[in-house]
């Protein structure tokens, strides 16, 4: 079978998700662990986790299986997914792992993988593993030796040198996550009120306090959530309302020296390309999923990437999504430019809505009739008005529908396929 056409059992949208001990087990940790440490023929890789239950567990079985490698295993402890990828590269891990299931609730576990430079595997890498692992292996699982590095501070300098040590009147909800342990440094560098900040394990990605409400209560000018491990970052004005993802890229591109161009997926609004190359910016396009942006950006040099759904990276710094670097680019450019976040996002998208209509089974789509032919119908209506795109979650049992249409009122041709969604795969 060639790999390209192979279909991946582990490995989703963004690494591994799933409740530990049943869609994680110990067995098939171990083997995936030590396949990919041979895959990438590491002889040094840095660990990570966010702040959830369960994660010291699946380190324990990476590490056992990575351990019948020659590679020797670092721990710092927990940190933010960006974090781990921007120490890989700059200290010269031939691999890293982030042990994290990223904005998923706390029952999910998850790990995501890195190679050289702190790249995100592509999809070749995944399916080279994936064909491995109906071999029998004989691996020891024998207790792995772990050296463990507070290694904290590099990154948190790499931030201070960057951030203009201004205040501004902002919100920033850390999710009980993986960045909560910076929470200080936004307070005192920009004095903003942080939420959410007091992970236990059991709370990452629930909020004890709505960001929405603490804005208004605030009075602030702006906010910014992060997710749990900390490689998103979703932007609030000062109503609390989300500010559109491609509104955050088009105004960081647009403030950037752009020659090669910017990266988006399939989901980022069409708005953005004729906005973009209207200012002499080129814009390329790659599948859903923040590897295709990563590996994109790496192997063809663009200057930035990301995803509407708030994923934004900047290579000039490491080659992974950064929620927090997100939010300081956006400070600076309001700090340089005196404007506020309204302003700076003031740009016209073409009307579209994303439905996520949960699921209980994934089915092809063209296989159940009725569905097929609502697709079909909905794809006739919007012809050369609009576009749908309609996919399975990588990480979670969601379909997820999104229309983008010149008017306003086709875009009801998405509840009307969500309804017949739900109908047949519930």
């Amino acid at each position: 079978m060639l790999l390209s056409s192979m279909k991946k059992r582990w490995f989703g949208t963004d690494g591994i998700r799933g409740l530990l001990g049943s869609d994680l087990r110990k067995k098939e940790i171990i083997k995936i662990s030590y396949l990919y440490a041979k895959h990438i023929k590491a002889s040094s890789i840095l660990i990570g986790m966010d702040s959830r239950n369960g994660n010291s567990k699946l380190l324990d079985w990476i590490a056992k299986g990575i351990s019948n490698t020659k590679a020797t295993i670092h721990f710092c402890g927990i940190l933010p997914t960006p974090a781990i990828s921007y120490l890989a590269k700059l200290k010269h891990y031939d691999g890293a792992i982030s042990i994290t299931a990223s904005h998923n609730l706390p029952k999910y576990n998850g790990i995501k993988f890195f190679k050289e430079n702190g790249v995100k595997l592509s999809e070749e890498d995944e399916q080279a593993i994936e064909s491995q692992m109906n071999e029998y292996l004989s691996l020891d699982s024998k207790k792995p030796k772990i050296e463990k590095l507070n290694l904290d501070n590099i990154y948190l300098n790499m931030l201070r040198k960057i951030a203009p040590r201004k205040q501004f009147n902002a919100v920033m909800d850390f999710s009980n996550g993986a960045c909560s342990k910076f929470a200080h440094f936004f307070e005192e560098y920009f004095g903003i009120k942080a939420i959410n900040t007091r992970p236990n394990g059991s709370n990452i990605n629930i909020a004890d306090t709505e960001i929405e409400n603490e804005i208004k209560k605030e009075k602030a000018a702006l906010g910014f959530a992060l997710d749990g491990d900390g490689d998103r970052c979703i932007v609030f004005d000062a109503s609390g309302k989300k500010i559109d993802g491609d509104k955050i890229i088009i105004a960081l591109a647009s403030a950037m020296q752009i020659k090669k161009g910017v990266v988006v997926t399939d989901y980022s609004n069409y708005a953005l390309d004729d906005i973009l190359k209207d200012k002499g910016i080129p814009v390329f396009r790659v599948k859903n999923g923040d590897k295709y942006v990563i590996n994109a950006i790496y192997e063809n040099e663009y200057e930035l990437g990301g995803e509407k759904s708030g994923h934004l990276v900047f290579p000039q710094h490491s080659f992974c999504d950064d929620g927090m670097l997100t939010a300081i680019k956006l400070l600076t450019l309001l700090n340089k430019t005196k404007k506020s976040i309204e302003e700076l996002t003031a740009y016209q998208l073409k009307p579209n809505i994303l439905i996520n209509v949960p699921v209980r089974k994934k089915k092809d789509f063209f296989a159940i009739p009725t569905l097929a032919k609502a697709i079909e119908f909905t794809r006739r209506k919007l012809s050369q008005r609009g576009r749908l795109l309609i996919r399975y979650s990588g990480t979670e049992s969601i379909c997820r529908i999104m229309i983008e249409a010149n008017e306003r009122k086709l875009l009801k041709l998405g509840w009307k396929l969500a309804k017949i969604v739900s109908a047949e795969l519930n």
